[in-house]
Order: structure tokens, then sequence, then C-alpha cells
């Protein structure tokens, strides 16, 4: 999904329009359709994310996490966005919790 896409789905689960949300952050009102063909400069991308309250890695596809996890390393945000889009993997995961937690009530 591009960034443009993210935005627009975005501001359809809000109920406003991208000329909207556009006026919002002092853009021109057409200039995020723009972002279909070319990419935004950094600080109108952020005056988008913070205005719809997601990352900047989230409108650009680097994580399907649209809030992340404030106070994680990058690193362990990284291990974090993969185990939430990689369901085998998380399930996995679980039954690990599982089997250690079965481990401490069994001492």
């Amino acid at each position: 999904m591009t960034t443009f896409e993210r935005i627009k789905n975005l501001c359809r689960d809000r109920g406003i329009s991208l000329q909207d949300l556009a006026r919002s952050v002092n853009l021109g009102e057409n200039s995020i359709y723009a972002w279909k063909t070319k990419a935004p400069t950094s600080d109108k991308l952020r005056a988008v994310a913070d205005y719809l309250n997601v990352s900047t890695d989230y409108l650009l596809g680097r994580t399907n996490n649209p809030n992340p996890r404030q106070g994680y390393s990058p690193a362990v945000q990284d291990i974090i966005d993969y185990i939430e889009q990689n369901s085998e993997f998380a399930e996995s995961i679980r039954h690990l919790i599982k089997t250690v937690e079965n481990q401490k009530n069994d001492k």
C-alpha cells in the first residue's frame, strides 16, 4: 500500500476528506493527491502524521502498526512489528510463553 493509499484510508475511516486534511495542516488543497506519484517532503509527511496521530513510518509503509509503542528501541519495535504481521510466528511466541509459564508454575 502506498503512502497516498494509507492517508486516503485513514481519512475515510475518520470521515474527513483529503482536501480537509490538507487545509488543516496548511498544505495546498490538492497537494496530497500529488503524493500518488511523488514522495512528500519530510516536514509535510510529519504534519500529516501528527494530524492523523500515526507514525511517519506507518504512512511510509515501514510498519503496519499506526501507533508504535513509545519507549521501545527501534530494534525491539521491529520485532514487535514482525510478530504483529506474522500470525503463525505470533502463535509460536504465545506457545513459548505458555510453556515457560507452565514450567514456572510446576516448580
